[in-house]
């Protein structure tokens, strides 16, 4: 976690360690290579732009159309995630299996627009951006009609902290099987819910 204020920065840490924890997210022992940046920052799509141009490996296996795609963010968050691709084919059978692995991700924070809000917004936002695949989020953003996802995209109605159903949402998450649909998690997610298994 990289930000001005060290204080908030040590607040916003702690509480995406919590939430990871919660999710049953296995946590890496101190001196363990980190694989998930936050960083609050003024201009970070210049600074993103300059490291561009001055040819520096930006981060993991990104590809340039990647790093265009997430500069098209309607959010003034900039999440890359580096994705480790693993084609399989079982013996005897025609169709491939395609596993994707997170290896590591970095959630970049535009300072202006984290104004006005709380650690804990900022920490429980960021948390879902770290722990969830990138790709699927979208489809839970528009089907969760309660979910800290929207702490930017909808300021009128953002929460405080992650709602039950984004706590539910990760968990079951890292509890199904790892090809599992973002609609898939979701749906396991209400389930948890309704069963009073979700916290």
């Amino acid at each position: 976690m990289a930000i001005a204020d060290t204080e908030q920065g040590r607040e916003i840490g702690r509480r995406i360690i919590a939430n990871a924890r919660a999710a049953n997210v296995k946590i890496a022992k101190p001196g363990c290579r980190p694989n998930a940046l936050v960083l609050v920052a003024d201009d970070m799509r210049a600074k993103i732009e300059e490291h561009r141009r001055k040819g520096r490996r930006f981060f993991g296996r990104l590809k340039s159309h990647e790093i265009d795609r997430v500069l098209r963010a309607s959010d003034p968050v900039y999440v890359f995630q580096d994705v480790e691709r693993t084609v399989s084919v079982a013996r005897g059978r025609l169709d491939r299996v395609v596993r994707e692995d997170t290896m590591g991700t970095a959630v970049l924070m535009e300072n202006r627009a984290i104004v006005g809000l709380t650690p804990k917004q900022v920490a429980d936002y960021a948390s879902i951006r770290l722990l969830a695949p990138k790709s699927e989020l979208e489809n839970v953003a528009e089907a969760a009609p309660n979910t800290i996802m929207r702490l930017f995209s909808d300021p009128d109605r953002r929460l405080q902290e992650m709602s039950r159903l984004d706590r539910a949402y990760l968990s079951s998450l890292y509890r199904l099987r790892y090809d599992a649909t973002a609609m898939e998690v979701l749906t396991e997610a209400a389930r948890s819910l309704d069963t009073g298994q979700a916290r």
